[in-house]
């Protein structure tokens, strides 16, 4: 039993290793073949909640970054509008939250070792940068880091 433990240790950090290096070798993937390259990998299932919670993080995420203006481009104009808008960015916020969460359970629940400490470093610093940048994203949206004369 102990050596099919060691097996899947080092299968699973041969997995990381090879999605770390996909991410070296290519720079920052996009989210969604980021996505599809770990749910590969570490053979997660379609119908799995982090599978569900990833997808409505790049979705959100997607529209956020390519629609969110063009779209709502007339709420700008109001200060209601602009409340609704602030709801929008709260709620695709919340989304990419959770997504986080799902997916730092998941690692905790599923990986079944301790990789290396500086793997754990790189992947809780990528974790640190995201939650950061959405909250600057978000901060920046609703006015939070304006300057004030």
């Amino acid at each position: 039993m102990m050596i099919s433990q060691m097996e899947q240790a080092l299968q699973r950090n041969l997995k990381l290793e090879i999605l770390l290096s996909a991410i070296e070798k290519n720079g920052a993937l996009p989210l969604g073949p980021l996505i599809s390259l770990f749910r590969r990998l570490y053979q997660v299932p379609e119908d799995d909640v982090l599978t569900e919670e990833l997808e409505k993080a790049k979705k959100g995420r997607n529209y956020l970054v390519h629609h969110f203006y063009r779209d709502q481009a007339d709420l700008f104009t109001t200060s209601e509008g602009c409340q609704k808008l602030a709801e929008i960015l709260v709620g695709i916020n919340d989304d990419l939250d959770a997504a986080i969460q799902y997916l730092e359970n998941w690692r905790d629940n599923h990986l079944g070792y301790t990789p290396p400490e500086d793997v754990w470093d790189r992947i809780n610093e990528d974790v640190a940068r995201w939650k950061l940048e959405n909250q600057l994203m978000l901060d920046s949206f609703l006015g939070k880091n304006e300057r004030r004369s």
